[in-house]
């Protein structure tokens, strides 16, 4: 662990000292020590909340027998060996259904690759139940998106999305089977919005067979393809959850390839994001960072954005449930995790007046230049007058609570 990276995880709750030293066991097996001063002070209802929220508790509950075991409350620790069981029924459940969808797909010669669920429990750490999942997600050509969603609903799925229109935003469609309580998130793109990313005949070239396959060819991504994958699928979620940092944890100790994943990191924009992932491993879980990203952790904005990130750990925040507070914070995370040059659009994207100035100030065609100088202003309008309208309704509400 590089000693000029430094992140302050002094406000961090005992439990979460806890349960981090507990998932960094297999990298430092002297962390545990320096939390045991403080077993005495630990809400373990809170501690187990954690070890829930995160979906870490398979980890967990494998790592529990690593240490005393007089150290957990044993009440605690039924809890969690349930959870886990829980688990590995529902990834056996999830399993059992992915070899039936892929048999499907390949029958009806669609080429299909699962990005996560099962194939990427098994891949990572070797056994199915070490990691958690609630859906399956699938990955298929562009062009082939309408006959997949048709052949979903043939084996029983259903989806409130108009999959004609699939294109217009998103990279994926909902589909569920309600009598199995199975979702399958049906990907035509890895990553939302418009970041670059490698085209599907790419990743098909170079994905890899599941040794999950059984009666079907169940193909999951390439290994530096997944930590591409990965990487910005936890980054654009803040990494509330613990267990996609766990993941890349995983990831760089079974090994990548970096002659193939550092040119292709660069290619696509993504050093400044696999910087925050390995500050945040490096620090929360004693990860051992590669020689070969030796130098991105020196970078400042991995760091801010590793910074940032904290706070979503911390205080077990949601990013599709944001406090209304946190709402312009997680906005100006999301812009400095895009790419430089699509920072710079979205800058100038602010600057191009829109419907809404026209709404308030109406000139005539020969004066819409003026549009472009005056929108800063009209923004400033728009504010006040929301600000004002945000007042008053809440005078009223105050009014009529006293009335």
């Amino acid at each position: 662990m590089s000693s000029e990276i430094s992140l302050d995880m002094g406000s961090f709750p005992n439990e979460l000292k806890l349960l981090l030293a507990l998932i960094g066991l297999d990298n430092d097996s002297e962390s545990f020590s320096h939390v045991r001063k403080d077993i005495n002070n630990i809400d373990w209802g809170k501690f187990l909340q954690l070890t829930r929220h995160h979906r870490v508790f398979p980890l967990v509950a494998k790592n529990i027998n690593k240490i005393d075991k007089k150290i957990i409350p044993i009440e605690i620790a039924k809890s969690i060996y349930s959870d886990f069981r829980k688990n590995t029924l529902q990834m056996l459940h999830l399993s059992a259904e992915m070899e039936r969808i892929c048999e499907s797909f390949k029958n009806n010669n669609i080429c299909l690759i699962v990005l996560k669920g099962p194939v990427l429990a098994k891949a990572l750490y070797g056994d199915v139940s070490f990691r958690t999942s609630k859906d399956l997600d699938i990955l298929v050509p562009t062009e082939k998106i309408e006959m997949a969603g048709l052949l979903l609903q043939e084996l029983g799925y259903k989806t409130e999305v108009n999959n004609t229109s699939f294109k217009q935003k998103g990279n994926h469609i909902s589909y569920i089977n309600s009598e199995k309580c199975i979702e399958i998130e049906l990907h035509w793109k890895l990553n939302p919005g418009d970041r670059n990313e490698p085209e599907f005949k790419e990743l098909w070239e170079r994905k890899r067979l599941s040794p999950l396959s059984i009666s079907s060819s169940i193909y999951l991504l390439g290994n530096e393809d997944l930590f591409l994958f990965l990487i910005l699928h936890g980054a654009r979620h803040g990494w509330f959850r613990l267990r996609w940092l766990v993941d890349i944890d995983f990831m760089i100790r079974n090994g990548i390839d970096w002659s193939i994943g550092l040119p292709l990191l660069k290619k696509y924009n993504c050093l400044t994001v696999v910087g925050q992932a390995i500050i945040l491993a490096s620090q929360l879980f004693k990860t051992a960072i590669p020689n070969d990203l030796e130098g991105l952790t020196k970078n400042k904005l991995s760091l801010n954005l590793a910074k940032k990130a904290l706070i979503f750990i911390k205080d077990m925040i949601v990013f599709t449930d944001l406090p209304k507070k946190l709402v312009p914070f997680f906005k100006y995370y999301s812009f400095l995790l895009l790419p430089s040059s699509k920072r710079w659009m979205f800058l100038l994207n602010l600057l191009y007046p829109n419907i809404r100035d026209v709404q308030i100030l109406t000139l005539p065609k020969p004066l819409h230049f003026l549009y472009f100088p005056l929108r800063p202003l009209l923004w400033f309008w728009r504010l006040s007058k929301s600000r004002s309208s945000i007042s008053a309704k809440k005078d009223r509400q105050k009014r009529a609570s006293v009335g």
